[in-house]
């Protein structure tokens, strides 16, 4: 595991987003699966992968969000914010891999690996994870159901120590309200995780029920 200098801690957000990239890079092109994975409980992920999704939701109502903008995955052009980093779609996809495979016939390529699949679905939670911290008086909530989820999937997330305030908006925060450009991005950020979210629901569902 990559261990960060305490100076990391304090670095700009732009140097913290490589830090975060790059450890999920290595630990994807490893391609070695990992014990600890044998003790997930795939019922108690669906269920905290639920929770986290009407979270997100719930965050796409918020004031900050919403107000005088439309928020919405119809008018908003939606950005891949994992793309060259994960390949969860794919790789937790058993039922396309399978087509694909009886068609080559080679039936090394037709094993689905649940680890790759929990592997990826790790590093998109914190993808997001480093993206939203940004906006924590709005999305301190769904931070928080990230970490749990994560906490079940027995990741070592670099941010298993971290406190996410989230919750109602403080005064000094409705006076202190984001500006259109932010808006926009953070609109964009939740609609995309809305939709990988909604992915990784139906992952678990998979999972949970071959108990693979």
């Amino acid at each position: 595991m990559m261990m960060l200098s305490p100076e990391a801690a304090v670095c700009s957000p732009r140097v913290w987003k490589v830090v975060v990239f790059l450890t999920i890079a290595l630990r994807l092109s490893s391609g070695t699966p990992v014990d600890k994975h044998h003790k997930i409980d795939v019922n108690k992920c669906l269920t905290l992968s639920k929770q986290l999704l009407d979270q997100v939701k719930e965050s796409l109502t918020h004031p900050d969000v919403t107000e005088g903008f439309n928020c919405t995955d119809n008018v908003i052009v939606l950005e891949d914010f994992t793309e060259n980093l994960t390949s969860t779609v794919r790789t937790c996809s058993p039922g396309q891999e399978f087509g694909r495979c009886e068609e080559s016939g080679d039936s090394q390529e037709c094993h689905f690996s649940s680890y790759q699949c929990y592997q990826n679905i790790t590093a998109d939670l914190q993808i997001y994870q480093a993206k939203l911290q940004n906006f924590s008086h709005i999305t301190g909530n769904v931070c928080k159901h990230i970490q749990h989820l994560l906490k079940a999937l027995n990741s070592d997330s670099i941010y298993e120590d971290t406190d996410f305030e989230g919750g109602s908006t403080t005064e000094d925060e409705e006076k202190h309200a984001i500006e259109f450009p932010q808006r926009m991005s953070l609109c964009k950020i939740l609609q995309a995780f809305k939709l990988r979210t909604i992915t990784i629901n139906r992952v678990m569902n998979f999972l949970n029920d071959t108990k693979l």
